[in-house]
């Protein structure tokens, strides 16, 4: 309940807040998998914008 109290009396609250302690890391995990999926795409991902405007 003290975690949830801190972020509703914030100045500037997280959209979002990850509570526990076994969640954080198993956040991480997963979106370093994420990370490592959309580098390998990355070529295709730039390649969809077409030409860059200069």
């Amino acid at each position: 309940m003290p975690a949830i109290l801190k972020d509703v009396d914030a100045e500037e609250p997280p959209l979002r807040l990850i509570l526990g302690n076994w969640l954080l890391p198993m956040v991480k995990l997963h979106y370093h998998s994420r990370i490592g999926t959309w580098e390998k795409w990355a070529d295709v991902s730039n390649a969809a914008q077409g030409a860059a405007n200069t």
